[in-house]
């Protein structure tokens, strides 16, 4: 009876030990999982900021996007070989000028006037010049860009011009009606758009 009892308890050990080592192994699973979907998503730190203008003497109005979706070559060792051809998709709704009643503005009277998304992708980057190409109110143009590359960090520029380019009359005119007062009747025409890469 004894070496019954001694037999069962033996079993109930082993069986208790290994469940704790499976237990262990599939912790030890996602941890590891969670932490290459972090390092993926702490790959690049991207900004993406625009300047639009108002009055005569051409003031500055910055925001950013704060939603945007990338597709790169992350197997890419040089900025070159990772950001060449990179395609993007940009929540038209995302901006943000640290203002949010402007913010509001701008997303009411421009950006959800406009047809469709936002999208692009980038071309092959050489000799500090990139061609863009840029989907916007379902007209696509393909601008050149300069780019420096500063240690691991890139950095873009380029303009547009939302007449010219995208032909988004509707949406300039209602965003330029709302700020009309504000803006001393002068909304200018031309975009830039500066984007910072940390690598």
């Amino acid at each position: 009876m004894k070496k019954l009892f001694l037999a069962v308890c033996m079993l109930s050990l082993v069986a208790c030990n290994n469940q704790q080592k499976q237990e262990t192994e599939t912790t030890t699973e996602t941890i590891t999982e969670i932490e290459v979907k972090e390092e993926n998503k702490k790959e690049l730190d991207v900004t993406l900021e625009w300047v639009a203008y108002k009055f005569e003497e051409k003031e500055a109005v910055k925001g950013i996007f704060t939603e945007f979706d990338l597709e790169y070559n992350k197997e890419g060792v040089t900025p070159e070989e990772k950001l060449s051809n990179l395609k993007f998709t940009v929540d038209k709704e995302s901006a943000n000028t640290d203002d949010p009643e402007r913010d509001k503005t701008i997303v009411d009277n421009f950006f959800l006037n406009l047809k469709g998304g936002i999208h692009g992708s980038l071309g092959k980057m050489e000799d500090g010049t990139v061609p863009v190409t840029i989907t916007l109110n379902e007209k696509s143009v393909t601008k050149d860009f300069t780019y420096e590359v500063q240690n691991n960090e890139v950095h873009f520029k380029g303009e547009i011009d939302i007449l010219e380019d995208f032909m988004a009359d509707t949406a300039f005119k209602a965003l330029h009606d709302a700020c009309a007062v504000l803006h001393l009747d002068k909304t200018w025409t031309d975009v830039a758009i500066n984007v910072s890469v940390k690598m």
